[in-house]
């Protein structure tokens, strides 16, 4: 009976210090929430930099592609015949990263509506991917 409940509360103990592990969708939906919360949006260089970084870490850590590593015109270049990406979601993607592009190394200047813009295409690219999971791959 000691022993049983010794497992049971070592059991209990360990369940409670797992931490919940997030999705790549989920990371990347709360980068860009703490993105547009920090202000960033102000700065257009670094709103570029770090709203490109998150859309390539989530393009890397869910489909495993390399968005990360490439420039954007290779990165382009490799989705050429890969169908991670629908025809839609490839102008898209290919419109934000040259937009970002320019903001990151041309320093252009991005109005507020170009940046809610970058944001919305953000979002539904990473919303997208996610919705065409099937069920059993989904994590509530």
């Amino acid at each position: 009976m000691i022993i049983l409940l010794v497992l049971l509360a070592v059991w209990f103990f360990s369940r409670k210090k797992r931490q919940r592990t997030f999705t790549p969708r989920e990371r990347a939906i709360a980068a860009l929430a703490a993105l547009k919360n920090e202000g960033v949006t102000e700065d257009s260089y670094a709103f570029g930099v770090r709203a490109s970084d998150i859309l390539r870490t989530y393009i890397r850590d869910e489909h495993d592609l390399d968005a990360v590593t490439k420039t954007s015109i290779e990165f382009l270049e490799s989705l050429r015949y890969n169908d991670v990406f629908n025809a839609n979601e490839k102008a898209s993607l290919a419109a934000f990263l040259e937009t970002a592009d320019m903001l990151k190394y041309a320093r252009a200047q991005a109005g507020q509506e170009d940046i809610e813009r970058l944001f919305e295409t953000a979002r539904q690219l990473i919303e997208a991917k996610s919705a065409q999971l099937p069920e059993a791959a989904k994590v509530s």
